[in-house]
């Protein structure tokens, strides 16, 4: 039997265990603890109790650890298919951040970091963003309109949105200097 079909003991999380295909286990009854997804991140989460506290910690580290050992100082896991519910032992590896940034934008996935504002990643569709976005409606120029005429205090942001035919949302970011598309 080759190591990677056994079940592994967490490292620094005694009674709990995991699977090399991207399982979490509780080693009192063996039951597969559920996977929660929450936030921005996207990323496959589960809670696990120690010293009668709650810990949410992420799947794709745990495994990795259990099967690779600890993250190496200013590394952090990838997703080699760029899938992040594809927890599998082999998917994951660690890297650099920039590793990780240039992984995203070969997957096409570099845009769910765009919050973050991280200068190294290209953000967008294909790198694309405000008016070279395909879905964007709006120029450079009406962008531009929009931020003058709400920040001179005539407009409301819903009175902007329906004006340029954008949601409240599209046209918060926008006003906000957030990123938009």
């Amino acid at each position: 039997m080759c190591e990677f079909d056994v079940t592994k003991q967490i490292p620094d999380w005694p009674g709990y265990l995991a699977t090399p295909s991207g399982q979490i286990l509780d080693s009192f009854d063996g039951h597969v603890l559920h996977q929660t997804v929450s936030g921005p991140s996207r990323y496959p989460a589960v809670d696990l109790i120690r010293d009668n506290k709650r810990h949410r910690q992420l799947v794709h580290r745990l495994i990795l650890q259990t099967y690779d050992g600890p993250c190496p100082d200013g590394m952090e896991c990838r997703h080699r298919d760029g899938n992040v519910k594809n927890n599998d032992f082999k998917n994951l590896m660690w890297g650099t951040h920039k590793q990780n940034a240039q992984d995203m934008v070969k997957h096409g996935t570099a845009h769910l970091l765009a919050k973050n504002r991280r200068p190294e990643i290209t953000y967008g569709c294909g790198g694309k963003f405000g008016e070279d976005h395909p879905m964007s409606k709006l120029s450079n120029h009406g962008r531009r309109e929009m931020h003058s005429k709400y920040r001179s205090g005539g407009c409301t942001q819903q009175g902007l949105a329906d004006e340029f035919g954008m949601s409240l949302a599209a046209t918060a970011k926008i006003v906000n200097d957030e990123r938009w598309k």
